[in-house]
């Protein structure tokens, strides 16, 4: 058990090690300017594509009633009151 102790510690020791020469390199590597370019960024997506998709509502027109007067929609062929003359 102790062995096999000392072999991870030593592996997670290591791992540390390695990460942080990569890290204090790449500062070294930023402030003198040798390392490799920056990658350009990828084109950001639309944050809604649905809504570059949905279409505009379209508000319908209103008339009035020839008889009654009461407004209703240009496409309605009665006004629907019960007081109103047409069918």
């Amino acid at each position: 058990m102790g062995l096999l102790l000392k072999i991870v510690l030593f592996g997670v020791a290591l791992y540390a090690a390695w990460r942080t020469l990569a890290h204090w390199k790449g500062l070294f590597d930023r402030v003198t300017g040798t390392g490799k370019p920056p990658q350009a960024r990828p084109a950001a997506a639309p944050t809604e594509p649905a809504a570059a998709q949905r279409q505009a509502k379209v508000i319908d027109a209103s008339a009035t009633c020839r008889v009654c007067g009461a407004y209703l929609s240009s496409a309605a062929s009665k006004c629907g009151r019960p007081d109103c003359p047409l069918p």
